[in-house]
């Protein structure tokens, strides 16, 4: 907890923060009468995310560990998700036979202290997949790494990013994902196609 109040008192005086897989520190998690191990870091790039009392968290679990479908997730202050907003878009999508991500509320407690209420948003990995009961397949995704270290170093945003920033698919270490690196690579090459205007 002290590392991650020492991450946080950095990414306020930056105004911006720029995690890294070294973030993460050891969790254990009580949920109903599950006790899950795990990682957490801060979670967000923008002090909205960790200026109050209610940190925004990322959280990976270990193994077999699942908090309900999710081994990745994140718990965030309502407000970061504009509160109810985030629940209604994500039931209006599963509604209309739309992929999204499993989004809910949570009473928590960290370290025996009454946090109140967070918002649980599924993190991006194979798990959509399933709770979408959809095929498994690559998820892909404009990077947002360049953004943010651009901003971070000139104080200005790129113009145009999601004209040139990398593409890149969620997951990609992951092993048995039921889709090949060939269907990864060809979805990349088709998006990209998308983006240049082919």
């Amino acid at each position: 907890y002290q590392r991650l109040a020492y991450e946080r008192e950095r990414a306020l005086d930056q105004g911006i923060w720029l995690p890294s897989e070294d973030d993460y520190v050891p969790v254990t998690l009580q949920y109903g009468n599950q006790t899950l191990h795990g990682e957490v870091r801060l979670k967000g790039d923008w002090p909205d995310h960790w200026y109050s009392e209610k940190w925004s968290l990322r959280f990976k679990l270990d193994g077999d560990d699942h908090l309900e479908h999710m081994s990745e997730f994140a718990l965030q202050g309502p407000r970061v998700r504009n509160y109810m907003a985030e629940w209604i878009f994500q039931e209006a999508l599963q509604r209309e036979n739309l992929s999204g991500l499993s989004y809910g509320f949570v009473d928590v407690t960290i370290n025996g202290k009454h946090m109140g209420t967070y918002a649980i948003e599924e993190a991006f990995d194979d798990g959509i997949t399933r709770y979408n009961r959809e095929p498994a397949g690559p998820l892909l995704r404009f990077t947002d790494t360049e953004y943010f270290e651009s901003w971070a170093t000139t104080g200005v945003d790129m113009v145009d990013p999601y004209r040139t920033v990398p593409l890149d698919a969620f997951g990609a270490n992951v092993k048995d994902r039921g889709y090949t690196e060939n269907e990864t690579f060809a979805a990349l090459r088709l998006l990209e196609q998308w983006r240049s205007g082919e």
